[in-house]
């Protein structure tokens, strides 16, 4: 019986998966899809959040509201030491207006401006008093922390068209695209990050309540979001680790994300995961 014809770069480097005309291949598909939720959270422990994350933010919040504390009472004080100059002037600005009536358009410009800016002044102080009060009696981020949301399924592609393309940013060309291979199921999703909320992080300043919170976003005040790739190749049996590798290692060169076998048979599991490469026995 005659070969069949290479149509992809990884049959033309000696892999046929015959894997593919098993109707148990199917199977392994479908209960992968079916319950890709549960082993998104069991690979990456998204059920909880992780006390690393969460010590590594009640130790940034310490040293943020430490440091807002102390330059806000600064703050302050320059404030009312501002206001007390600026009330003094806005008096003599009324004594000169009842002692000079000739200059009475000039005076009573400058009375205005002066009362503006007392008032602005005032409720300047007024917020740095509050502030200082909150922070004063902040006692650290409440023990219990948000449940954390369940990884959001963006993609799901079956046979997902491994391709290779070459692109010339300075004249605009663009190969033609190869088909190296095909994985059986492409799944991207968004998971969600341990924040706080009333805190800028960039600036390292309060902003607000401080409280536990979860977000999607990769970081603060930017839109690109927690997304990630993971490739899922399937096999009925495991005939040999080198046809397996030399397949997954073949996908790396042109896939970002990482890859996952699911067998039903998990004698090879360490050996896969030495690899670099993550598993997940087949339950029927």
């Amino acid at each position: 019986m005659a070969k069949p014809k290479a149509k992809t770069l990884q049959q033309r480097l000696g892999f046929f998966d015959d894997d593919l005309k098993k109707p148990e291949h199917d199977d392994i598909i479908k209960w992968t899809d079916k319950n890709i939720e549960t082993i998104l959270l069991k690979l990456y422990n998204l059920e909880n959040w992780s006390e690393k994350s969460k010590n590594d933010l009640i130790e940034k919040v310490d040293k943020i509201t430490s440091k807002e504390l102390s330059e806000e009472k600064t703050s302050l004080k320059k404030l009312k030491s501002e206001l007390e100059k600026s009330l003094k002037s806005l008096k003599e600005s009324k004594k000169k207006f009842k002692e000079n009536p000739d200059e009475s358009y000039y005076i009573e410009d400058r009375i205005e401006r002066e009362e503006k800016e007392c008032d602005e002044l005032k409720l300047k102080i007024e917020k740095s008093e509050k502030k200082i009060i909150y922070l004063e009696t902040f006692d650290g981020l409440a023990n219990e922390l948000p449940k954390r949301n369940k990884p959001r399924i963006t993609e799901r592609i079956w046979e997902y068209t491994v391709t290779n393309q070459s692109h010339n940013r300075n004249t605009g060309y663009k190969s033609a695209k190869n088909i190296i291979g095909f994985v059986d199921l492409k799944v991207n999703f968004v998971y969600d990050r341990l924040t706080v909320t009333g805190i800028d992080f960039e600036t390292e300043t309060v902003t607000g309540k401080i409280e536990w919170s979860q977000t999607e976003k990769h970081r603060q005040f930017y839109n690109e979001i927690l997304n990630h790739n993971i490739f899922i190749e399937v096999k009925t049996q495991i005939t040999t680790l080198g046809e397996l590798f030399r397949q997954l290692n073949t996908y790396k060169e042109y896939l970002n994300g990482d890859f996952l076998v699911v067998c039903p048979d998990d004698s090879e599991k360490e050996t896969i995961e030495n690899q670099g490469f993550r598993f997940i026995k087949y339950e029927k």
